[in-house]
C-alpha cells in the first residue's frame, strides 16, 4: 500500500491470476466475486448516494456534506472520532472481496463504491485521512485512472481530516448518454437524496444548503394546494425497534389550511420521540362542486407505506385507501428486518407483516383519538412571526407581478413615457404592490367562503382513513394516554 491504488486495475490483475493470497479477509477469489457482481444491482443507478447516507448514518457522522461543480461532487463524511476512519487495507479488503449484503458501515461504504462504478459508471478518488499519516488516494474508473499520481494527491481531494470522497461526473462527450444525467454539478446526485433520503437522522448539506427533513422533500408535493396538516407518531410498539431515528428537524405538529408555509417549518417543540411516524395531507381542489358532498366523485388511491433503514427510504406501497383530498403517509422502521443482497427490498414474512400490521393499526387507533377529531384545520394560525411571512409573501408576489409586466420591451417604455419622474422599475414596483393589496382585499380566502363545503369533504375523507385502517389489521389496544401532537394556537 506505499503508493495509490487503482481498484479497477488491480481486481482486472488479480482476475486472470484467480485469487489473492494474504491474510483473512483479503484473501479473495476474484472470479467468484465479479461472477456474484454480475448478478447484482441496485435497484437505480443513483442509488449508491442513498447507501453512502446510510454509511455516514452507521458511523454516527455529524452530518454528511455535499460540495458540488460543474464536473465534480465531494462527499464529506464527518465522523465524530477519526479512529473510526478505515485504513486503506480495511477499505481495499472490504473492496476487493466477494462479501455484498454485510450491515456494518464499511460493507455499505464499499458497495456503494462498487455500484458508483460498475452500475453507474462513473469514476471516483477516495481518501481516509485518520490524522496520523499521509494518506495515500484509492481510485477507480477511467478519468481518475488517466491524470497523474500528483493530481490525485491535490488538496480539493482531502480538504479536511476525515473521509472524502470525489466524484466525477461530467460526461465524456454531449452524446455520452451514460454520465449526461449527471451534467451540471451532479443533479441526479441531489435528486437521489431529495426522493430517498429527507428522513434522514443526520444532517445533510449540499453547499451549504440543509437538504434533509420531512416537510421540504418535493416526494410530498406540499404546494399552494396540497397541505399539510399533521405530522405525528406512534409509541410503545412491540414488534418494531424502540425509537425510529428521524431528522433533526422533526416534531409533532398539526396545522391548519390557512398555515402560512414559512410557519409549518419552524419548531415548537413538539415531541419527536415515535417508533413509527405519519404524515397527514389535504390536497385543496381546483373548485368545489356543486352538490356539497361532492359525493360524485370518485375517490383515489393517495396513501403510502414507506420503509426506512438508516435514514434512507428502501421501499414505498400504496395504501388501498381511496380518498377525495387527504393523503396519509405512514413511515415504518425497516431495520432489523430481512432483506435481499441489496438492502433496498425487504422480504416478505411473518416478522415484517407483523410489523406493518401493528403500525397501521396504532396510526388507525391515533387518528381516532378524541383530540384529532377535535382538530379546527381552519383556525388562523399565527405565530410571533406570521407579520414577517406577510412582508415575505408579498416581496415574494411583488418579484412575481414585476416579472410579468416586464414581459415584452413595451410596458417599461409605455410606463416610462406616462411617469419619467418616477422611473420604470418604481412605477412597475408600486402597481405590482398595488394589484397584490387589491386582489387580497377583493377577494376573501376561498377556502374560508367554502369552509362547509371542504368541511364534509374532510369528514368523508377521515372516516374512510379511519375506517380502511382499522380494519387492515387488528386494531390493538393503545396506549392509556393518547398522543397529542403540539397545536399552533396564539405565540405558542
Amino acid at each position: 500500500m506505499d503508493k495509490q491504488l487503482d481498484i479497477g486495475a488491480f481486481l482486472a490483475q488479480q482476475s486472470d491470476a484467480g485469487t489473492v493470497d494474504s491474510h483473512g479477509d483479503f484473501t479473495v477469489s476474484h472470479q467468484q466475486a465479479a461472477r456474484k457482481m454480475a448478478k447484482f444491482a441496485l435497484p437505480r443507478e443513483t442509488a449508491w448516494v442513498s447507501m453512502l447516507v446510510q454509511t455516514a448514518v452507521r458511523w454516527n457522522c455529524r452530518s454528511l456534506q455535499l460540495k458540488q461543480s460543474r464536473k465534480e461532487t465531494l462527499f464529506y463524511f464527518d465522523v465524530p472520532n477519526l479512529n473510526l476512519v478505515p485504513t486503506e487495507e480495511a477499505i481495499v479488503g472490504c473492496l476487493l472481496s466477494g462479501k455484498i449484503g454485510g450491515k456494518s458501515a464499511l460493507d455499505a461504504f464499499c458497495l456503494a463504491l462498487r455500484a458508483l462504478v460498475g452500475q453507474a459508471r462513473l469514476s471516483f478518488i477516495l481518501v481516509a485521512d485518520g490524522g496520523d499519516m499521509v494518506p495515500r488516494p484509492i481510485y477507480s474508473g477511467q478519468h481518475y485512472g488517466s491524470i497523474t499520481e500528483a493530481e490525485r494527491r491535490h488538496p480539493r481531494f482531502s480538504p479536511k481530516t476525515g473521509i472524502s470522497l470525489t466524484v466525477y461526473h461530467k460526461p465524456r462527450k454531449e452524446s455520452d448518454d451514460l454520465t449526461l444525467m449527471f451534467h451540471r454539478g451532479g443533479v441526479a446526485i441531489t435528486g437521489e437524496l431529495d426522493r430517498f433520503c429527507y428522513l434522514s437522522p443526520l444532517p445533510i448539506f449540499v453547499d451549504g444548503r440543509r437538504v434533509d427533513g420531512l416537510l421540504t422533500s418535493t416526494v410530498l408535493r406540499f404546494s399552494k394546494r396540497r397541505r399539510p396538516l399533521l405530522v405525528s407518531g406512534v409509541r410503545h410498539l412491540v414488534d418494531s425497534p424502540t425509537g425510529m431515528p428521524l431528522p433533526v428537524s422533526f416534531e409533532a405538529k398539526t396545522f391548519s389550511l390557512l398555515s402560512n408555509p414559512r410557519r409549518t417549518l419552524r419548531t415548537y417543540g413538539g415531541r419527536a420521540d415515535f417508533d413509527a411516524v405519519f404524515l397527514l395531507s389535504h390536497r385543496l381542489p381546483n373548485r368545489l362542486p356543486d352538490q356539497l358532498q361532492g359525493l360524485n366523485e370518485r375517490p383515489t388511491p393517495q396513501s403510502h407505506l414507506v420503509l426506512v433503514n438508516d435514514g434512507v427510504v428502501v421501499e414505498t406501497m400504496a395504501l388501498k385507501i381511496r380518498t377525495l383530498d387527504m393523503a396519509l403517509w405512514v413511515f415504518m422502521n425497516a431495520a432489523g428486518l430481512s432483506t435481499d443482497l441489496t438492502g433496498f427490498t425487504t422480504v416478505d414474512d411473518d416478522k415484517r407483516r407483523a410489523r406493518v400490521q401493528e403500525v397501521i393499526a396504532q396510526v388507525g387507533f391515533q387518528l381516532c383519538q378524541k383530540n384529532f377529531q377535535d382538530i379546527d384545520f381552519f383556525r388562523s394560525d399565527l405565530d410571533a412571526q406570521s407579520p414577517d411571512d406577510e412582508k415575505a409573501d408579498f416581496q415574494d408576489a411583488v418579484s412575481q407581478r414585476l416579472k410579468i409586466l416586464m414581459k415584452g420591451g413595451g410596458a417599461g417604455l409605455a410606463l416610462t413615457l406616462i411617469n419619467p419622474l418616477v422611473g420604470t422599475t418604481a412605477t412597475l414596483g408600486a402597481i405590482a404592490g398595488a394589484y397584490y393589496l387589491k386582489e387580497q382585499a377583493q377577494k376573501a380566502d376561498p377556502y374560508l367562503v367554502d369552509r362547509d363545503k371542504l368541511q364534509i369533504r374532510i369528514a368523508r375523507d377521515l372516516e374512510e382513513l379511519q375506517k380502511l385502517l382499522v380494519t387492515t389489521g387488528v386494531l390493538n389496544d393503545g396506549p392509556e394516554e393518547p398522543l397529542k401532537g403540539v397545536e399552533f394556537d396564539g405565540d405558542s
